[in-house]
């Protein structure tokens, strides 16, 4: 039988416990900014299984509404591209609209997240790289439905102050 190290084991145990938490755009999306302590969304807890990560070790007992896949090797090259189309294109990539600079983008570009500073000291921008995904932890529930106290803490109307004040930011 294979060994893994304890840390492979964490890394897996933690990626599994991030499903269903809430990220904020304006970070990065790695495992240490998943946000709050538990899921916003409805999993089923009572029917589980195992899930053996590609590579790795088998986690026991997680919903069955979550999925593991072996991840893939990907390489990414773009155009030279002007600030803002850049940040258009890294958003589409993680299926977010609008052109405003993601966490995301300012990761890959080192960039400081003040974004009107920053496209105006940058002219261009490009990629060529290669993302390895070891496996690709998934959640399978469809439709995902918010867990009850995420629905009493969101405003009623799309109102920015309300939404400030609100609990929301706890999750």
């Amino acid at each position: 039988m294979e060994e893994h190290t304890p840390v492979a084991a964490g890394i897996g145990e933690e990626a599994l416990a991030a499903l269903g938490r809430g990220f904020d755009l304006a970070n990065d999306f790695r495992l240490k900014f998943a946000k709050g302590k538990g899921r916003l969304v409805e999993l089923d807890e009572k029917h589980l299984h195992d899930v053996a990560i590609p590579g790795g070790p088998t986690v026991c007992r997680v919903s069955r509404d979550i999925g593991c896949d072996k991840g893939e090797r990907v390489r990414f090259q773009s155009d030279i591209l002007e600030f803002n189309q850049m940040s258009e294109l890294i958003n589409q990539k993680s299926t977010v609209q609008g052109k405003v600079p993601s966490g995301v983008f300012n990761t890959l570009f080192d960039l400081t997240g003040a974004w009107l500073e920053d496209a105006k000291e940058t002219k261009y921008l490009a990629l060529d790289g290669f993302f390895i995904c070891l496996y690709n932890l998934h959640l399978r529930a469809s439709p995902l439905i918010l867990r009850d106290e995420v629905k009493r803490a969101v405003p009623s109307n799309w109102d920015p102050v309300a939404l400030a004040r609100s609990e929301i930011c706890r999750f």
